[in-house]
């Protein structure tokens, strides 16, 4: 149980991890050239790339939920036991 409840923490911090790329990243605008289309294109990736931001934080949320439903179902189970520090 313990290798389920690690993978799922590192599921988190990946997709944690997904969304800060995707924040971070820049959309590719060419400064020689400032047509519509090419502003329009960068807004359109812009907008993808908060779109691909907002799915991953929602997947967080969605995967520690869950962590920790399993977590105290677990414990109810009697598949885990509290243990002293």
């Amino acid at each position: 149980m313990t290798i389920v409840i690690a993978v799922g923490f590192i599921s988190i911090l990946a997709s944690l991890g997904f969304a800060l790329f995707f924040l971070m990243k820049k959309p590719s605008i060419t400064h020689d050239t400032t047509s519509d289309a090419t502003v329009e294109s960068a807004a359109i990736t812009s907008h993808h790339a908060q779109q691909r931001t907002a799915w991953a934080l929602t997947l967080r949320i969605a995967l520690s939920v869950f962590l920790f439903g399993l977590i105290l179902l677990s414990y109810y189970m009697g598949w885990i036991e509290p243990r002293g520090l």
